[in-house]
């Protein structure tokens, strides 16, 4: 490619623009730096906002969660309940209903508000005079409001909302710490993240009972929102700092399983009361910390959880880009119109610069040029460059003629050398094909090495499939005796016996032409079917890998591939014989080979769970005659051979890869020119 030529004032232009630029840039990156200030302080307020918000969506479900308990405590179901206290038959004179009856339709309630909050997963009502037991008792279980029959319901006397509902005012909810659900002192499972609320019933200026509802914290505060905002990281702890919500699983509820894991460690938090926010250049991020107050029943016992929120710049990057480009804009055409300003009197001071490079053209195309001729006369260092470059062309004039004498007699040297080197290629090139030879009869033997070794493979596997068989035949031929004695032979018997065993020999007769199949030499390439193919393969090793204890599987479509079909089932055999003996090797209980056949990729993956191959080994199991198997057991050129027919013969790829405790081979076939 010709290089682009540029005038010295088209050079200078483009100087004066990049020193431009730079200068501009300069200053256009101090305007980033504010302008990144003002979007730093805007992300940081509108992470307050956020945080506030969660702050108010926390207290307004809490809120709610009172109303409901309230309204139930305050229902005519309770009110007919306390009613029929005072009779002696638990009976309701006023509204001329039994108590079994009030208790149907409180159950009935606390399924409506069950039903109307997804987050409620039990409401109960708890008598005093009972020690504390249950009396009514809904759950939600797997989307299901069912009532607890009365032999499940337990005792609640030992609980902590048990002993701070009681004594508490009419009309007051106490709320539980957040903890995870327990039936019977044993963590439920999956896991529930629970907060409790109750209010107590009085009776004559005398607590009766309470009622209690179980709530499911992620569902009532919508934890899962969280996961969805990939701009902002949250963090939910209670007053010890331990977390009530985080992304990582396995950080939640530290207490219950006795981990110290607290929001002070990893983030180095030392005061949780605290609400801060502000932005942490250092990690280029905006962080907000707050506290939630859920108002408990007293000063003391105040209930709190805290908010900890961390923003990435995703908040503001598309305002940002849109001020950066503008910059970048404004930077480019301020330069631009600064270079063309430059260039016009740059042109003026570099015209005499323009004819002494015309001349040199024209000496250059012969032509002779007289110092007159190039009529610089600016009375300064050009001028002296124009007659200093004039008498360098007179020397060179001089020296041109002297260069003529000495190339003559270097082309007689370029001749003599010029023959010696195709001397030197002729016997080099042949040595190269005589090691070429070689190299192909080393291959060839180990080809037929590899084929010897799979024809040894073959015989035992012949010797497997015919050993049922030949085993029915021999009882066949015992059984014809007794049933001579027992006067059972007759033309139907006979017919019978003739048509099981020729079924028999026929099934031998197959088997040895599927192996005499397989070692037929193919001399031309056809097109044939994958799956087919394969499942043939496998049908030969069936018995013996039966034998092993190995359960092997062909999944996927068929396809047909244009190639040399014996050269592939030799490939399959090699693998499948190479995880047979890692089964052995390894003393594999349960072994499988797993095929999957791709037809829209054309790929074939041999997966076996032998173990998988050590990570020493396994670039090293193409190589030929490498092999980890004792001695006598193995000649290292199965897998060798099977990659020289892939990768040479079919133009295609083979790998391997651990894969699942086992190794995973992958045959890609790649279509060929001459496919049909």
């Amino acid at each position: 490619m010709k290089a682009i030529k540029f005038k010295l004032s088209t050079k200078i232009a483009i100087y004066t623009f990049i020193l431009s630029f730079i200068g501009i840039l300069f200053l256009a990156i101090i305007s980033y730096n504010q302008a990144k200030d003002i979007f730093n302080n805007n992300l940081t307020n509108a992470l307050k906002f956020e945080t506030q918000k969660t702050n108010n969506f926390i207290q307004q479900k809490i809120n709610e969660a009172k109303k409901d308990i309230l309204f139930l405590s305050n229902s005519d179901a309770i009110g007919g309940i306390l009613r029929t206290t005072k009779n002696k038959y638990n009976f309701d004179e006023q509204e001329n209903m039994h108590l079994d009856s009030w208790n149907t339709r409180l159950e009935k309630l606390f399924k409506f508000i069950m039903k109307q909050n997804e987050s409620y997963f039990q409401i109960r009502f708890i008598g005093v005079a009972n020690n504390g037991k249950e009396l009514i008792r809904i759950e939600n279980k797997n989307n299901k409001i069912i009532k607890t029959s009365k032999e499940d319901l337990q005792s609640k006397i030992k609980t902590n909302y048990y002993k701070n509902t009681i004594n508490l005012k009419p009309q007051t909810v106490y709320m539980s710490n957040i903890n995870l659900n327990r039936e019977h002192g044993v963590l439920s499972t999956p896991y529930i993240p629970t907060i409790r609320i109750s209010t107590p019933i009085y009776n004559d200026n005398k607590v009766y009972g309470f009622i209690i509802i179980n709530i499911n914290v992620n569902k009532l505060f919508n934890f899962d929102k969280f996961k969805e905002d990939k701009n902002i990281d949250t963090y939910i702890v209670n007053d010890q700092g331990y977390y009530i919500y985080n992304k990582d699983y396995n950080k939640l509820f530290g207490f219950e399983f006795g981990k110290d894991i607290t929001i002070q460690k990893d983030f180095g938090i030392t005061d949780l009361e605290k609400s801060l926010i502000y932005f942490d250049k250092s990690i280029n991020k905006a962080i907000s910390f707050d506290r939630i107050d859920l108002n408990n029943i007293n000063d003391k016992d105040q209930l709190h959880i805290h908010i900890y929120q961390i923003a990435n710049t995703k908040f503001y990057e598309d305002d940002f880009e849109e001020f950066r480009n503008m910059i970048l804009y404004y930077t480019l055409l301020i330069s631009l119109v600064i270079a063309l300003l430059s260039s016009f009197l740059t042109k003026y001071l570099t015209n005499p610069i323009s004819k002494l490079t015309d001349a040199t053209k024209e000496i250059t195309n012969g032509k002779e040029i007289l110092f007159k001729d190039l009529n610089i006369h600016t009375k300064d260092e050009i001028e002296e460059l124009a007659r200093s470059f004039y008498f360098m062309l007179k020397s060179l004039n001089k020296a041109k003629k002297e260069l003529e004498i000495s190339a003559n007699h270097l082309e007689e040297e370029v001749k003599n050398k010029t023959a010696e080197l195709l001397l030197l290629n002729t016997q080099l090139e042949d040595k190269i094909n005589i090691a070429i030879e070689d190299i192909r009869q080393k291959d060839d033997a180990l080809a037929q090495q590899s084929k010897l070794a799979s024809m040894g493979e073959m015989i035992g596997a012949i010797a497997h499939q015919w050993r049922q068989p030949l085993n029915a035949l021999s009882i066949q031929i015992q059984s014809l005796k007794y049933s001579y004695k027992n006067n059972e032979i007759n033309e139907e018997f006979l017919t019978k016996f003739i048509s099981k065993n020729k079924a028999t020999i026929q099934f031998m007769s197959d088997t040895i032409d599927d192996f005499r199949n397989f070692f037929r030499v193919d001399k031309e390439k056809n097109n044939f079917k994958v799956k087919e193919t394969i499942q043939s393969v496998v049908s030969m090793q069936e018995a013996q890998l039966t034998s092993h204890g190995v359960s092997i599987s062909i999944e996927g479509e068929e396809f047909e591939y244009y190639g040399l079909k014996s050269e592939f089932q030799q490939v399959i055999l090699n693998i499948i014989n190479n995880s047979k003996d890692a089964f052995d090797e390894n003393n594999i209980q349960d072994a499988k080979i797993i095929i999957k056949i791709n037809s829209k990729d054309k790929t074939i993956s041999i997966q076996d769970n032998a173990g998988g191959i050590p990570d020493d080994v396994i670039k090293r199991v193409f190589e030929p005659y490498f092999t980890t198997k004792e001695q006598g057991k193995g000649t290292g050129i199965g897998l060798y051979m099977s990659k020289m027919i892939i990768v040479d013969n079919m133009n295609s790829i083979l790998e391997v890869q651990n894969k699942d405790n086992g190794a995973l081979f992958t045959i890609k076939l790649i279509e060929g020119k001459d496919e049909k």
